[in-house]
């Protein structure tokens, strides 16, 4: 279930979550399977930008597309301290 987007109009918002939906979900278990502790976010670079998944709650995850040059260190803080406040909302 899709919540909310900021993406372009041409992009297919639905199909963007889902597929990061399986991306968290395949790295969820190889994190399990090798046993390396506990899953806490994909990143994945392309030439021209990244986009990170965080989970935001059980049910939920936080997308977030990067420009190309950003502060990873710094989008990685937020999403976290946004995926609490998300997680909160949700299962409250």
């Amino acid at each position: 279930l899709l919540i909310a987007t900021g993406l372009p109009s041409e992009v297919n918002s639905k199909a963007v979550a889902a597929m990061a939906a399986a991306i968290v979900g395949t790295s969820e278990t190889t994190v399990s399977e090798l046993n390396i502790g506990e899953f806490k976010e994909v990143l994945v670079n392309a030439s021209d930008g990244q986009y990170a998944a965080i989970k935001a709650g059980e049910d939920c995850i936080l997308i977030a597309l990067l420009r190309k040059g950003a502060n990873l260190g710094l989008v990685l803080l937020e999403m976290e301290k946004q995926s609490k406040k998300i997680a909160r909302l949700i299962e409250s």
